[in-house]
């Protein structure tokens, strides 16, 4: 089992003559020399969609901070470092936005049900 920091080569699988698989826990597969694996009969493996969920999530999470300015908020909110005053919170109103850059991503404001709009209509 490898990681996507770990490189490997011929150099790896000469060191390792009995390897048999390398198995890359990451999307890609950009640190496996494919041709050497193939080559000494070593099977090379990914895991594509392991991170769609996880990217999905925190791609919603980045929407909401920005659209919100929670950096801002934090600040104004800290003693002495602002003050408040009509339109220093609240940021844009996200409800009614579109929504559609990716499966995993569309999914997120109905709690998995599929959406194209957000919308506050029953």
């Amino acid at each position: 089992m490898c990681l996507l920091t770990e490189k490997v080569n011929e150099e790896l699988l000469a060191a390792a003559p009995k390897l048999r698989i390398a198995a890359n826990v990451a999307v890609g597969y950009d640190n496996i020399t494919v041709v050497d694996c193939t080559k000494r009969g070593v099977a090379a493996t990914n895991t594509p969609g392991v991170l769609d969920e996880t990217t999905a999530d925190f791609a919603w999470t980045l929407l909401m901070a920005v659209a919100r300015r929670l950096a801002k908020v934090r600040r104004w909110r800290v003693p002495g470092s602002g003050k408040a005053g009509p339109g220093s919170t609240g940021g844009r109103r996200c409800l009614g936005q579109d929504a559609g850059a990716g499966w995993s991503w569309a999914h997120r404001p109905r709690g998995g049900a599929p959406c194209q709009r957000l919308s506050d209509e029953k």
